[in-house]
């Protein structure tokens, strides 16, 4: 574009500018989104005024950024109508916020591809209209006829305005023309392509493309993508990719193959940029393309030529450099890189640095002194030295330079090659150490290296093992030349003397005897070989003679060994064969071997051992022998199974070695088998029974696992490594990490117990016992009652280790915990019960005392007196029941002295002067049987406290309760046997411990029960601490008295007395035995079994 054209352009969107931000109402431009969202691009003024809000504030953010979100929603509706209905649209809206009506023209902005990518708003305030509305059609009216008013106007105004844009668009369109003509006259005469399109369009490309494509331009302007069919598939998807990703966003250069039709690859730089047009968007794109075929072969002949160059360099270690005077700057080829043994990514070192750091410190001097000779003369320098490559590796150098000069003569720079003669210095080392060791090996070596020249004229040299093996001076050898034929064997001198011509052949090797002076004789093996100067003539004979008598020796034992080993083979309990290596045939086996198989020798020598080999070990089998033929192996070893011939598979322990000729090549093989089919069996039988064991064990619930100890140089156990552990192990979150074979137990034991448990298991290793363990885990240690897993582990020694298996009893040791608090709570409970029924009881018992108070009849006293009795003694046991540690059973001996101190205060036996003896074994029993008991005692202690002392005399009431075939204190032998009803002697005698009537009289071995505060506690108490508390099936209750004695009328069973016949019942209720004794005052005996 001129710059005129320009000029007016600027002027002219200054003075839209202008106008833009002068009107006085709302204009906003509102960019659409590829998504569907809206973005506020620009507000002149009067929007600014608007909204509040300036343009910085409000640029590149959404409706909904902006204004509240009920007019932010209304916002975006209108926008998104405008959108979808591709249109421009009218409409009113009201801004609650500033209490004003407005009226919008929202006006739709489309790009190339017509797809709609920016509005335009603008609005008109119409509030002061919709106040003074008050006839909607005539506002209406009134609106219509302004607006057409206004759009007369505005039309007018425009049609000025589109012809003077008419006139500028044609002048512009000159100017254009003008400009297109002008440069498609340039494009045309390049030799690169000028192209430019849009994304779907060619709009122009110069006629070079059909030269460098050898395309027509037609063909590109109906297929705008068709440049891209004539890449080399090499270029093709790197060129197209970076084509489609980037070439409308950013400039677009590349380097790429193209073949033209004509079969022709011609190399190809293209570079395009994009377009961008007023609204900041893409909307063509220009570009060119050379063609830099003639500099891409230049690029690669200099590229081979640099190659053959560093290629001849490596080849010849010949490195060359150059050094600038003036910058002092070294410059080294590849090769002089490769020599130095430095990396050419670090640069060339600076002469200082090559002087100092890389020269040999022995060479320095001479090295600089040559080098600066040479410059200050201006004449070329040869010179060898060392140098010192950053490994410390030395390397040997030989270095040629040449000054370089300018046209006045002056000294610019140094020029020069080095090459590597490290592998010269080193063979000419190696040349002077050989001709040393040659020196020295042929006067220390036991065989004979012996020179003449070639006529046989002149011996030139011998070496001193002569004297030691001919016996001879080698002075001798030296004055006759044949004097050594002398020596040999007379079978074998004729032979030799005719053999020595072959010497100058090269062909002579022979093996005679010879004799010693001292009569021993010796074997020889004499070679000849001739000896050439540098013209390629024969002028020496070489050669040496060894002896070889133990060889001999060796190959006659070797014979017999032989002899020895055919005995062998053919008698071996193995069987053994020679086969071909390449064939597989059979040279030689041993009956063995086809015995083995069941063949016969002819049978198996017409085979290969391809033939009865089972095939599923045929490959493994040849997978060897291609290792041993590939010189891998020399020999294998490996179980196999083969056919026998009639079918049956044998199992054999296969060894196989190689046999190899002189170049190594494999020959023969000698394979030997052993029959190993039973040991196989029990192998199987053992596989299977570890696979089912190992099955068991990867699949119990419990953790296993086998420990081998550490231990250290003392021998003392430092820890366990683990062997082996079942997947259940890892299942359970006892271990501080996942448990691995290899890992020390030490680290993974639960902190808490490490030393516990690692103790134990070395006490299992050190004792052989076995440990059972329990071990609880609880989530905090100090407060035991949350446990959260619990473990039964057991150990026992296993070899030289442990094996380990850890049980989750954590639900047991839960269920253990929950069975004990529930029977502690229903221990609780029963307390309770047997706490309040002997409170009902004592309720009851005091009720009928309230009830005797009111009453004076003493028939009716005494009854309510019994049965409050009676009451009580229930009462009694209940409360020894919630008092005794177990409450299903009583302590019943306490029971009876509690009772009896009851009875004893009711009738005021203490004041009667009657005594209690009581020996009461140490029994406990149920309720069920203690309530019946208890009330027999009560009824029968009540008896004799009322009847038998009526003359107020002094008296004993004995009470016992013994177990049947019980011992009492004081007797050594066995009254079990006593124990029936009938003979009652051992009951009375038990019964008043063997004390006559005087005795108790005295009370000298009783006491009374006193009324006292210590009553209770003066009960006598014969009862032995040694009495058996074994627990019997029976038991005898006595209760008597030595008073007055029941009736000899009167039949206890049958009598109308209340108490009796209680007891006789509750003697019934106990399926018990009950017995009246009438000698001697009144004793009843009541027999029972314990578990009623």
């Amino acid at each position: 574009m001129e710059p005129q054209t320009y000029a007016q352009l600027q002027q002219r969107n200054q003075f839209l500018e202008s106008i833009y931000q002068s009107v006085a109402h709302p204009i906003t431009v509102i960019d659409v989104l590829p998504s569907g969202e809206f973005r506020f691009v620009e507000i002149n003024l009067a929007s600014e005024r608007w909204m509040g809000k300036r343009l910085e504030e409000v640029k590149d953010k959404s409706p909904e950024q902006i204004f509240p979100a009920a007019e932010a929603t209304a916002i975006v509706d209108n926008y998104t109508r405008c959108v979808q209905e591709r249109r421009a649209i009218v409409y009113e809206t009201y801004c609650q916020s500033q209490d004003s009506w407005w009226l919008t023209t929202l006006t739709p902005l489309y790009n190339q591809e017509s797809r709609i990518y920016r509005l335009i708003s603008s609005s008109l305030n119409i509030t002061e209209r919709r106040k003074k509305e008050v006839n909607p059609s005539h506002f209406f009216n009134k609106i219509l006829i302004s607006n057409l008013n206004q759009r007369t106007l505005d039309l007018r105004h425009t049609s000025q305005k589109l012809v003077q844009e008419i006139q500028y668009c044609q002048h512009v369109n000159r100017k254009l023309k003008e400009s297109e003509q002008n440069l498609r006259q340039i494009a045309e005469t390049l030799r690169e392509v000028l192209f430019i399109r849009t994304v779907n369009q060619m709009i122009y490309v110069s006629p070079a493309y059909e030269k460098i494509w050898g395309l027509s331009c037609d063909s590109l302007y109906q297929q705008p993508e068709s440049w891209q069919d004539v890449i080399h598939p090499d270029d093709r998807d790197r060129v197209i990719t970076e084509w489609q990703t980037h070439v409308w966003d950013k400039p677009f250069e590349q380097e790429y193959r193209i073949i033209q039709p004509n079969g022709e690859q011609r190399w190809i730089w293209a570079r395009t940029l994009p377009i961008i047009d007023d609204f900041g968007q893409v909307n063509r794109n220009v570009g060119i393309a050379e063609d830099i075929t003639d500099r891409k072969q230049v690029e690669e002949r200099l590229r081979q030529s640099q190659a053959k160059l560093a290629e001849a360099e490596e080849l010849a270690h010949l490195g060359h450099w150059h050094y600038d005077i003036t910058t002092h700057k070294i410059t080294w080829s590849a090769e002089t890189f490769r020599i130095f043994g430095r990396d050419p990514d670090h640069g060339e070192p600076t002469y200082a640095q090559l002087v100092h750091q890389i020269t040999h410190p022995d060479d320095r001097k001479y090295f600089t002194q040559t080098v600066a000779h040479s410059i200050q003369h201006k004449q070329p320098y040869k010179l060898d030295y060392r140098l010192i490559r950053p490994n410390g590796s030395i390397r040997h150098i030989f270095a040629k330079g040449k000054p370089i000069l300018n046209s006045d003569n002056q000294i610019i720079g140094v020029f020069g090659t080095i090459l590597d003669i490290t592998n010269l210095k080193q063979t000419e080392a190696a040349l002077r150490q050989s001709e040393e060791t040659f020196r020295q090996f042929a006067e220390n070596i036991q065989d004979v290296f012996w020179m003449t020249n070639v006529e046989k004229t002149k011996n030139i040299y011998i070496s001193p093992a002569y004297e030691t093996i001919w016996g001879q001076p080698c002075a001798s050898w030296y004055t006759d030349c044949l004097s050594w034929l002398d020596t040999i064997h007379p079978d074998d001198r004729d032979r030799i003397r005719s053999a020595i011509h072959k010497e100058v052949l090269g062909e002579y090797d022979e093996e005679y005897r010879i004799l010693r002076p001292d009569g021993e004789m010796r074997w020889i093996r004499d070679r000849a070989f001739p000896i050439y100067n540098e013209q390629g003539e024969m002028y020496r004979i070489a050669g040496i003679a060894q002896d070889i008598t133990e060889r001999k020796q060796t190959e006659l034992a070797l014979q017999k060994s032989e002899q020895r080993f055919r005995q062998i083979f053919d008698h071996a309990p193995i069987g053994m064969s020679l086969i071909n290596f390449h064939t597989h045939q059979f040279i030689q086996v041993n009956p063995a071997y086809y015995q083995t198989l069941g063949y016969s020798e002819s049978e198996i020598m017409s085979l290969t051992f391809d033939d009865f080999t089972h095939p599923d070990d045929l490959g493994h089998d040849l997978q060897y022998m291609e290792q041993i033929y590939q010189g891998e192996i020399d020999s294998f070893r490996m179980p196999k199974r083969y056919f026998k011939k009639n079918g049956e598979i044998v199992w054999a322990n296969l060894t196989v070695a190689v046999l190899r000729d002189l170049i190594g090549e494999p020959v023969f093989c000698v394979a030997m088998i052993e029959d190993i089919t039973h040991q196989q069996q029990l192998q199987d039988e053992l596989t299977q029974s570890e696979h089912r064991i190992q099955t068991s064990l990867d699949n119990i619930l419990d953790c296993f696992g086998l420990y081998k100890p550490i231990r250290d140089d003392s021998g003392q156990i430092i820890d366990f490594v683990i062997e082996y552990v079942n997947d259940a192990t890892n299942q359970y979150h006892c271990f501080t990490q996942p448990v691995q074979r290899g890992q020390r137990i030490y680290s993974i034991l639960p902190p808490a117990y490490q030393d516990e448990l690692f103790n134990a298991y070395c006490q299992v290793l050190e004792t052989g016992q076995p440990l059972l363990k329990e071990l609880l885990f609880y989530d905090d240690l100090s407060h035991p009652q949350n446990l959260r897993q619990a473990f039964d582990i057991r150990a026992v020694r296993f070899d030289d280790g442990l094996a380990v298996t850890w049980r989750d009893i954590t639900q047991r040791q839960q269920a253990e915990a929950q069975i004990k608090a529930s029977l502690i709570e229903k221990e609780t409970l029963l307390k309770e019960i047997h706490h309040r029924v002997k409170n009902n009881l004592q309720i009851i018992s005091s009720l009928l005392r309230l009830q005797a108070r009111k009453l004076k009849t003493p028939e009716i006293l005494d009854l309510l007196q019994e049965s409050q009795n009676r009451v009580q003694a229930m009462a009694l046991i209940h409360e020894k029941l919630y008092q005794s540690e177990h409450l299903s059973k009583i302590n019943f001996g306490t029971y009876i002295k509690s009772l009896v101190y009851s009875l004893s205060r009711c009738y005021g036996a203490r004041q009667k002067g009657i005594t209690f003896n009581l020996t009461i074994a140490p029994v406990s029993l149920s309720i069920d049987t203690a309530i019946p008991c208890g009330l027999i005692i009560n009824e029968l202690v009540s008896n004799s406290l009322k009847y038998a002392f009526t003359d107020s005399r002094n008296g004993e009431i004995g009470i016992t309760l013994q177990t049947r075939g019980g011992t009492n204190e004081g007797e050594g032998e066995d009254q079990g046997d006593r124990g029936n009803v009938a003979d009652l002697s051992w009951v009375r005698s038990r019964h008043f411990s063997a004390i006559s009537a005087e005795a108790l009289t005295t009370n000298s071995k009783v006491s009374a029960i006193g009324d006292g505060e210590d009553g209770e506690n003066n009960l006598t108490n014969a009862t032995s601490d040694s009495l058996s508390s074994v627990l019997q099936e029976q038991l005898c209750l006595t209760i008597g008295d030595n008073g007055i004695g029941f009736p000899e009328d009167v039949d206890f069973r049958q009598t109308s007395s209340l108490g009796l016949q209680l007891v006789c019942r509750l003697a019934k209720q106990l399926n018990g035995e009950i017995t009246l004794d009438r000698n001697q005052g009144t004793l009843f005996i009541i027999i029972f079994n314990r578990s009623c």
